[in-house]
Parts: structure tokens; sequence; C-alpha cells
């Protein structure tokens, strides 16, 4: 069996090797059961008492918290993982929400830690790493990432073999998109045991609510993004767009290749956006990871401003 250990923000592997669909069902359904101990709101029907496919007529849900959030980000099948992940999972009797499109892996959190029925979430992503990389961070519920603690508990909780639910979550798999902005993903093609969400048109909203949208305006800003074509992309365009601010976005295809650029935010993956600021005589340029949970820029000289540097400014 693929050998699965989850790191300092989740577990991640090569995509066809050893992410594939025996080691993704291995790890929702150990997920599942975690989240289903912390939470024991369902009642198994005593003939049964496996935890593991159990048909929803022996299941009575008590009113507590059961809801999983699932995101993915614009990697190489993510969607369909997450399909294949929530369809593990809502076996146990969540209420399981995905995403309709591709999400930045802050809009989970914060959609998980501003649901009160949510007693966790999954993010399909592999943030940093090369393109050919996909993995799965755990979201606690406040948002948060899942400490040692309980990602210990993930990997006891792990089977050699694999979830009784394994062939319909395979189907979901073969069945499911990863949505866009464009296209959505959504259930008219098959009936799935999950829901499909708009996570991301709340986060948005309470992003520019947070913000004086006339002051920004009134800069005249002109700046470039560049989400080394991942989660980031369209997003913080439409954002700074909405802010009345003049943005030309670079890197923004749907490509999960990524074009060989790894979608991390120091040299030289910066270097595109370094150009193309000093090709329009921009004032800036913002450019997001692969899931966009971090954020460097460039001033108007081409100069590199690390994401921990910004960290430091916003706290200052």
């Amino acid at each position: 069996m693929d050998s699965i250990h989850f790191g300092t923000d989740g577990w991640r592997a090569i995509i066809g090797q050893d992410f594939n669909y025996r080691s993704a069902a291995r790890v929702a359904d150990a997920v599942a059961r975690v989240f289903r101990e912390d939470n024991p709101c369902v009642e198994l029907d005593e003939a049964d008492g496996s935890g593991n496919m159990i048909d929803s007529a022996s299941l009575t849900f008590a009113k507590k918290p059961n809801t999983v959030l699932i995101g993915y980000d614009t990697r190489k099948d993510a969607g369909r993982y997450a399909a294949l992940v929530a369809t593990i999972i809502a076996s146990y009797g969540f209420d399981v929400q995905v995403s309709r499109t591709y999400c930045p892996t802050p809009a989970l959190c914060w959609s998980v830690s501003v649901n009160p029925a949510a007693v966790g979430g999954l993010m399909l992503t592999s943030s940093h790493n090369p393109a050919e990389y996909l993995g799965i961070k755990v979201r606690m519920i406040d948002g948060g990432a899942a400490p040692s603690e309980f990602t210990d508990r993930i990997e006891t909780a792990l089977h050699d073999e694999l979830p009784q639910t394994i062939s319909a979550a395979v189907d979901a798999f073969d069945n499911a998109i990863n949505g866009t902005g464009d296209r959505p993903a959504d259930t008219s093609a098959f009936t799935f045991n999950f829901h499909y969400a708009d996570l991301m048109s709340p986060y948005l909203d309470t992003l520019l609510s947070a913000v004086d949208s006339e002051l920004i305006a009134r800069a005249g800003l002109r700046v470039v993004v560049d989400p080394l074509f991942g989660a980031g992309r369209r997003y913080l365009l439409q954002v700074l767009t909405h802010l009345g601010v003049e943005v030309e976005e670079i890197h923004a295809t749907e490509d999960p290749t990524f074009d060989g650029l790894h979608p991390e935010p120091i040299p030289p993956w910066i270097d595109g956006g370094v150009v193309k600021v000093k090709e329009l005589g921009y004032d800036a340029c913002f450019i997001t990871d692969g899931d966009a949970d971090r954020v460097a820029a460039i001033d108007d000289q081409g100069n590199f401003v690390s994401p921990q540097r910004i960290l430091t400014l916003l706290i200052a």
C-alpha cells in the first residue's frame, strides 16, 4: 500500500504515483472516522455499528455540527479527487459540501470558520509544490490547520484495505469536473451523495467589505497580478478591478501543467511579474502561490517583497 505521512500542513505526493484514488480514498476514510469520533452526532443502527457504508435509512441525525466543506485548487484532476474524497466522507453520515469552483485555501478556511454546522474541512492542493503534485490539507472547526495530534490520529486510523464505498467514489471521480468560473461543477450529469456549494461569492464579498474601496479607487493604482496558474487565478483580478484598480493578469490560463512554473512566489518564479511591471510601468505586481494562501509583491522598480515581509507590513 502507498505510504502516507502528514507533514507540517497536510499530505502531498505525485499524481498518478503515490497520490492516486487508492491513497486519496484511504486518507478520506481515516479523516472521516476521526471527525466522527470527535463529533458523534450520528447514531448507527445496532445491526451494523461498523461506521462504514451505512445506508442512510439506518442513520438518525442529531442537531449538532455535521458538515464537512471541501475545496480544491487548479491542479490536474483536483476537482475530481475532491468528489472522490467527498463521496467517502459523506458515507459516514456527514453533510458534505464541495466548492463549485476551484478556490484558494483561505476561502475554504473562512467558509469553515463562519459555518456553525461545520466540523472541519479538506483542501485538495499541494500548495507551492510543482504541478505534478497534489495533496490534502485538513482544516479544523475554526478554519485553522490540523495540529500534529490530530494528523497523528489520522495516520493511526489509516486502513490498508480500501473503504467499502470505493466503487461509488471512483464513479464520482469519473463523473466530476474541475469547476471553474466559466464552468462550475454541478449535479446535472450525475447523482452524487454530496452537494456543490458556492464558497467563493460570500468570501469575496467579505473581503471587499473589509477595505476602504473609495480610498483605493482614488489612488489610481495600476498593478500586475500573477497567480502562477494557481487558485488565485481570476479572483484577485476580480477583487482589485472591483476596487477601481487597473489590472493586468499573467499566467492565468487554465493549464494544469503550470507551463513548467513552480507556483511559489519567490525567485526565479516571479521573473515574469518583474518583466511585466517594468514593461508596463505599473505600480506593483502581486504574486500568489498554488493555493493562494501566500502573496508576494514586486514594487515599481522591480524589487521583490517576500510574503514574510508583507505580513510584517500588514501587522505594523
